[in-house]
């Protein structure tokens, strides 16, 4: 396996969108072609690719929120979990953090994901205060 995390790319949206539906994770009010759109032309290292080959195997987003880093979205396809990628994808979140600045990245996990939860404090990750989503239709 020799996976590489790169900037993400126009063309690579029906990849990305295709592991996010494979993890259950695609929601398109989050993950539309446009909005994604929108991100790279605000912030082009904002959005991350994991590359196998020519095969897109798992992806993050994360936004400078001015304070800290929040990491959006991160997912691998199920068949290339459990093979690091995506501490390789945390982990490079992180120096582009760090390269700007900040000292914490931030990040949402669904409090009934136990097994997730002890993954990431095993890579350091402390738990914060539990917030409900809350959200405005504009």
């Amino acid at each position: 396996m020799a996976v590489k995390i790169r900037n993400y790319r126009l063309e690579d949206y029906n990849q990305l969108k295709a592991s996010l539906v494979a993890g259950g994770l695609y929601y398109d009010d989050m993950d539309s072609q446009g909005l994604l759109e929108r991100m790279i032309v605000k912030d082009p290292e904002s959005i991350i690719i994991a590359q196998d080959g020519d095969k897109v195997v798992g992806g993050a987003y994360f936004a400078d929120m001015g304070f800290a880093v929040t990491l959006w979205r991160l997912n691998v396809i199920p068949e290339y979990r459990k093979r690091g990628i995506g501490k390789l994808l945390i982990d490079e979140v992180n120096r582009r953090a760090k390269k700007r600045g900040f000292t914490q990245t931030h990040f949402m996990v669904h409090e009934e994901q136990d097994k997730l939860i002890g993954g990431y404090q095993k890579m350091g990750a402390w738990k914060g205060s539990l917030f409900r989503w809350m959200g405005f239709d504009i």
